[in-house]
């Protein structure tokens, strides 16, 4: 019977929510492009712009592309180069290419965090990690920017009381494992295969703890150009990643299966437990410049960027489609 009513539930909201689309697509006009091209990474806490692919075709657009990058690193520079239109990424790495000038927009937040940093048993906070060994997945990983901003609101110098592991050959995921890594920082769904197996102790949660549990994680970017030239493409863009995280919210079980078949990952049970983990339908509770504002001034303060939070929102933010959106999908 709740299986049931759950579906009839899904159902009557995804028939208002096209109800809705049809009306908006209706008032805005034709788009000024079918095309839309979107980083693919490969963490499952990115689902929105995967279960997307869909809601984007309900918008309009004919021609979905979704672009590989070669490193954890690479996001920001792939849309600022016009590879790619769009990308999902973690506030700090706007930030950090907001300062050097790529030519990009932060236009909204989509859910809240995601990363862990798990240790061993002889840590007990992040002052324990100086001279410790810590697995992330590259030198320019959002995990990475996220831990070193960390350490340095503490008095930690990221660069020269840690010690970074990145090789791949074994992983460091796997390095941590074994016990030869001290810490490891990882995003979804590697904290979950974690737990999973009962390996290591969270000493930091995005999800859950404070301050970072009070802003957006990962936000969406898009290309300047893109912008400019394809404004109404843009709002019907960011809509469906919005929609796309309320369905992530709703209906994790189906989501996970889509991801699965999308190939982003083959363990639907860890993709359920990463969907089931992220609160993914309160991106209308958080305010995306304030998620801008405080990473700036965490970065400022490590030493990271030279920019203030006012330099950095003036120079690469564009809240006016979030805005209408939220007006819109307030339901």
């Amino acid at each position: 019977m709740l299986t049931t009513r759950r579906r009839l539930i899904a159902g009557a909201v995804a028939a208002t929510a096209g109800y809705l689309t049809q009306r908006a697509i209706a008032a805005e006009g034709p788009l000024e492009t079918t095309t839309v091209r979107l980083v693919q990474d490969p963490s499952s806490c990115l689902a929105p712009q995967y279960i997307a692919e869909e809601l984007l075709q309900a918008e309009g657009f004919t021609d979905i592309r979704y672009i590989s990058v070669p490193d954890y690193a690479d996001d920001q520079e792939t849309i600022a180069s016009g590879k790619a239109d769009f990308a999902l990424d973690f506030a700090c790495k706007f930030v950090a290419a907001i300062e050097a000038g790529r030519p990009l927009t932060v236009l909204s937040g989509v859910h809240i965090g995601c990363f862990e940093l798990i240790a061993n048993d002889t840590i007990r906070g992040i002052g324990d990690l100086r001279g410790k060994s810590v697995g992330v997945q590259s030198l320019g990983s959002s995990a990475k920017v996220f831990l070193a901003a960390l350490c340095a609101a503490i008095g930690l110098d990221p660069v020269r009381d840690i010690r970074w592991v990145t090789d791949q050959t074994p992983s460091p995921l796997e390095q941590f494992v074994a016990g030869k890594l001290d810490a490891f920082l990882g995003f979804p769904p590697e904290p979950q295969q974690l737990r999973a197996r009962g390996i290591g102790r969270v000493i930091v949660s995005s999800t859950i703890d404070r301050p970072w549990s009070e802003y957006y994680c990962c936000m969406l970017g898009a290309n300047n150009d893109y912008i400019r030239r394809h404004p109404a493409a843009t709002k019907r863009v960011l809509r469906a990643i919005l929609k796309a995280a309320d369905l992530c919210a709703s209906d994790p079980a189906r989501t996970a299966r889509r991801i699965v078949e999308r190939g982003v990952t083959d363990d639907y049970e860890m993709a359920l437990r990463t969907l089931r983990d992220i609160p993914y339908g309160r991106w209308r509770d958080y305010d995306a410049e304030d998620t801008l504002r405080f990473y700036a001034l965490r970065l400022r303060e490590a030493g990271m960027i030279r920019s203030s939070p006012q330099k950095i929102i003036a120079a690469g933010t564009d809240w006016r489609f979030i805005d209408e959106l939220k007006r819109e999908l307030k339901a």
